[in-house]
């Protein structure tokens, strides 16, 4: 399907909660929870694959099993290294060198096309610690979420005194949902109802 470009104010109509936000412990079912209510919305046909923009984050592991790494793919296929044990750079966290450069070029591009498509929605896993390292990344990121009513699913890391996470999810078209093993098939259906009404809001 070949998708037809709007200009940027055409988003920038009255607010809905067209932004679902997941936090909560590791292992809750934050990232099954987004990757399921994406999966229906494609399969009921409510949106297209090429109307999907975001990124998930993959472990790099080596043969004996440790961790090496992560690395970003995007909705399109694109990979990019996020962080590695052997390539070093500037940025470093808990062990792991941190791309910032490619990070940066990969997902600003992604997230700019993303703004310019009528059905898109995005599906960003996940907002951790790695990325909130790069202020371009934040700076763009947090322009989306504030000023275009894009349907944004998103998986944010829980940290404490958070300032990123206390900012956007204090943000009128924002919902956030703290996942827990108690909670989690309650809040599935919620969030793939609510994830719904925003993609047929928004087409």
């Amino acid at each position: 399907m070949k998708r037809k470009a709007i200009s940027g104010p055409e988003h920038k109509k009255e607010y809905n909660k067209n932004m679902i936000l997941l936090t909560g412990g590791i292992g809750a079912g934050k990232s099954t929870i987004a990757r399921n209510a994406v999966k229906r919305l494609l399969d009921e046909k409510s949106i297209a694959p090429d109307d999907l923009f975001g990124y998930t984050t993959e472990r790099l592991v080596n043969a004996s099993g440790a961790l090496e790494g992560f690395e970003i793919v995007t909705s399109g296929g694109e990979r990019c290294l996020l962080a590695s044990t052997k390539r070093k750079t500037p940025h470093k966290y808990m062990g792991l060198f941190v791309n910032m450069a490619a990070f940066d070029k990969t997902l600003t591009a992604e997230f700019e096309r993303a703004k310019k498509y009528p059905r898109a929605l995005i599906h960003i896993d996940e907002i951790g610690q790695m990325e909130k390292m790069s202020p371009r990344y934040i700076a763009m990121l947090t322009d989306l979420l504030k000023n275009y009513k894009t349907p944004v699913i998103a998986v944010v890391k829980l940290a404490p005194g958070d300032d990123f996470l206390d900012k956007i999810k204090n943000l009128v078209n924002a919902e956030l949902f703290t996942v827990t093993e108690s909670n989690r098939r309650t809040v599935e259906i919620e969030v793939y109802e609510k994830l719904s009404a925003a993609v047929k809001k928004f087409i």
